[in-house]
């Protein structure tokens, strides 16, 4: 953005620059900017989802080096903004402001239609908007990276409820289908494999940088359907395990503030192996997950696939590696449901609310038997 003003001139004042921008996935929006009274009578004709925050009082803007910071924020559906983090791809000249902003923390695919409006504030009175006369529109390029669809599953809807006694937590942001897979399908393109989970809904209750808040989505990867050949059990937390020819040797967990892939080690361990890109479209219910080509040897259509969500819990004991246990009760915050084994231990029974099975298997019969005390056992879906 230019500007009338020498920068440098309003350094230490009650002076304010916001970038205010819509995206159409996005779970909340704002109707104002964070200095106009809500219901003032100003309409910007498009819903707010992102603030780009500078407080020439608060922070130093390094005029000489030509850098800076800004504040990214969320907004909470509720006209106040929750920090995301913090931006310093910022240059920074006498009369201008330009500002770097990751497209991950904004939940924007290639093709889509962002808005957005500048404001100048002084002693916390808005003076201008940039345009005066409405929104700029910008659609976004084909940036994220195109596959060819190898392998597309439709799940059964209402299936959420893991061996089928599973009942969700009574409070309000646990709505119905949040932990629904509706599809999964797994695509190839040229330096990316990219997987996309379609859930009934998707909410951020909790404002988690990514997008999502309650789930956990898991992937894990078989690459060559031999028994001996990975690890039967799942990442901590699952209670369940792969059959032995399915054991998989990749795992993908992304939730609200993480989004890692981890390899399997020669001792069976899961050793992260990086971080990972991961888009929330929540207008479209979909999570899409890129994982570099190069991280991954053979043809993904000959690997098998274990996709499930669980419920994320950041409270939840460390053993847990974030994953809500269900109880035999459900309440506020916990599932309920679980049977007691044989052996009287809630904790054998899987945490796992819904998940993608190859056609011809039943969800209620391969999650159930735990109740027998007997180890969960789940199968791999192949694109072949």
């Amino acid at each position: 953005v230019d500007t009338k003003d020498l920068l440098a001139e309003r350094r230490g004042t009650e002076f304010f620059i916001g970038f205010y921008i819509g995206t159409p996935g996005a779970g909340k929006y704002n109707l104002s900017t964070r200095y106009v009274e809500p219901g003032a009578g100003r309409t910007l004709g498009f819903g707010l989802s992102n603030e780009v925050a500078i407080w020439f009082n608060q922070f130093t803007l390094d005029y000489e080096a030509g850098r800076g910071r800004a504040v990214l924020s969320s907004a909470t559906g509720k006209e106040t903004w929750q920090p995301i983090t913090d931006l310093y791809s910022m240059a920074v000249g006498a009369y201008s402001l330009e500002i770097g902003i990751p497209l991950k923390y904004l939940n924007v695919s290639g093709g889509e239609a962002l808005r957005m409006i500048a404001v100048v504030v002084e002693d916390g009175v808005e003076l201008e908007s940039i345009p005066p006369f409405g929104p700029i529109s910008i659609i976004l390029p084909e940036l994220f990276h195109k596959g060819a669809i190898i392998s597309r599953i439709i799940d059964p809807v209402g299936d959420d409820y893991g061996p089928g006694t599973y009942t969700y937590p009574a409070d309000a942001v646990f709505k119905p289908g949040s932990f629904d897979i509706r599809e999964f399908s797994v695509s190839e393109g040229l330096d990316y494999v990219i997987f996309k989970v379609k859930l009934g809904i998707i909410e951020n209750p909790w404002n988690s940088p990514s997008g999502l808040s309650l789930q956990i989505i898991d992937v894990y990867i078989d690459l060559n359907n031999r028994i001996g050949a990975g690890s039967m059990q799942l990442l901590p937390g699952r209670n369940v395990y792969t059959k032995a020819e399915d054991a998989w040797e990749y795992a993908i967990t992304v939730d609200g503030w993480q989004q890692t892939m981890y390899k399997i080690d020669s001792a069976g361990k899961p050793v992260k192996l990086t971080d990972l890109e991961v888009r929330v479209n929540s207008t479209r219910g979909e999570v899409t997950i890129y994982v570099p080509r190069k991280l991954i040897r053979g043809d993904p259509r000959n690997w098998g696939y274990l996709p499930m969500v669980l419920a994320y819990d950041g409270e939840a004991p460390p053993r847990n590696w974030k994953v809500r246990e269900v109880k035999q009760t459900n309440d506020e915050f916990y599932f309920g449901g679980a049977y007691l084994s044989l052996n009287n231990s809630a904790r054998s029974s899987p945490n796992i609310i819904d998940l993608v099975l190859p056609r011809g298997e039943n969800q209620k019969n391969l999650l159930g038997v735990y109740r027998k005390d007997k180890a969960v056992e789940i199968p791999a879906i192949r694109a072949r």
